[in-house]
């Protein structure tokens, strides 16, 4: 189990990965126009879940020597609900079926609060730095609030639960999804497996001051676009810099 969970995260990124390049060539004008249409939001779904976050949980299972954490049973069942909620929520789009993208949203969201419970406490305990423990577990709390509020925007179609513009918590929900987990997961992989080369990681108080930074700066974007506060320069600007840090 412990080398099939991270294999099959990967397989699952590769497909997800064809699939839309595979749609994309098959029929262009499918994702043209503007970008705000089910099916151009199935193909960007297809990615971020497929392709980008199940390599990421693929590799951090492959860092069992820093985390320690050993693929159970259970965590192929969570890779199965993260499976089928992921592809169900980027096909439903593609289909235009709202009441199919809540239930997709809700199975995947139950496979993100297992992951978040699994590694954030690994990462406690684990013989790393400050900076990719941080980042993990930072990582995996704004994975958390991106799938909550993505569940929200499901809802939102038919029956309003979210204040403000639509496509302003749409661009909330992308920018925290983009910085607070893409991003800062993948700065923390790379400094597990730099960590495991070499010991140590990069100049780790850069790698805390930029995670702290593209962390308010995330939240900050997040909040002032629900809340149509004019701070999404300002949080914008911190972000930047603590993704240059981090880099």
């Amino acid at each position: 189990m412990q080398r099939r969970v991270p294999f099959l995260y990967f397989v699952a990124a590769h497909l997800a990965l064809a699939a839309a390049c595979g749609v994309t060539l098959w029929d262009p004008s499918w994702i043209a126009g503007f970008f705000y249409h089910p099916k151009m939001i199935g193909v960007v779904h297809t990615l971020t879940l497929g392709w980008i976050s199940s390599s990421l949980i693929g590799g951090l299972y492959l860092s069992q020597a820093s985390l320690g954490v050993r693929a159970t049973w259970l965590d192929g069942v969570m890779l199965g609900a993260w499976f089928f909620g992921a592809s169900g929520l980027a096909s439903h789009f593609w289909i235009e079926e709202f009441s199919g993208m809540t239930w997709s949203a809700a199975l995947t969201g139950i496979a993100v609060l297992y992951g978040a419970g699994r590694f954030t406490a690994a990462a406690a305990t684990a013989t790393l730095p400050a900076g990719p423990k941080l980042q993990i577990q930072l990582a995996w709390l704004n994975l958390v609030g991106t799938a909550f509020i993505g569940i929200l925007l499901g809802i939102n179609k038919t029956t309003p639960v979210l204040p403000g513009y639509s496509l302003h918590n749409v661009y909330a929900h992308a920018h925290l999804a983009a910085i607070g987990w893409a991003f800062l997961m993948l700065v923390a992989v790379g400094h597990v497996f730099l960590v495991e080369r070499a010991k140590r990681p990069p100049a780790p108080g850069l790698g805390v001051a930029g995670t702290l930074l593209a962390q308010i700066g995330a939240t900050g974007i997040f909040v002032s676009l629900l809340t149509g506060e004019p701070y999404v320069l300002a949080f914008g600007i911190a972000a930047g810099a603590g993704i240059g840090l981090c880099l």
